[in-house]
């Protein structure tokens, strides 16, 4: 059973999947638990 650090890490490494295949993202990497999608452009107010 993973601990509930462990199952943080995996639900951030599934969200950075998810954000990297869906949307234009140049270093997917580099996104932070705290960077703010809509400051980087990856979205916009519209979603």
């Amino acid at each position: 059973m993973l601990s509930t650090k462990d199952r943080a890490e995996t639900c951030k490494d599934q969200i950075r999947a998810f954000l990297a295949s869906n949307f234009y993202i140049a270093d997917a990497d580099a996104l932070e638990s705290h960077t703010s999608l809509l400051d980087q452009g990856i979205v916009d107010s519209a979603g």
